[in-house]
């Protein structure tokens, strides 16, 4: 079982998350690019985005009422940049 340490916004201190895909997130960087992306062409475009680029594979699709941000966090590096790319593409 993985872990990853993260900062608490609200009291300065630190909260671990557990990964369910044995680690596989990505940097800081890559998941606020994400974030700020899925902000700016909606959770639709984000979703289309996002089924398309885990068919076939094992990671599951966003569910109802979770954040893209917390989807996003599921991607492997790869694949986090290929949906940067394709979210950038139809801008």
């Amino acid at each position: 079982m993985v872990t990853e340490s993260v900062r608490d916004h609200t009291g300065g201190g630190h909260v671990e998350e557990l990964l369910a895909d044995g680690g596989a997130t990505g940097s800081c960087g890559r998941d606020s690019d994400l974030t700020t992306l899925a902000e700016k062409v909606g959770k639709e475009r984000f979703d289309a985005e996002f089924a398309k680029l885990i068919k076939g594979s094992d990671i599951a699709p966003r569910a109802p009422r979770q954040r893209c941000a917390t989807a996003a966090k599921r991607l492997t590096k790869a694949r986090a940049r290929k949906l940067i790319t394709a979210l950038v593409g139809h801008d």
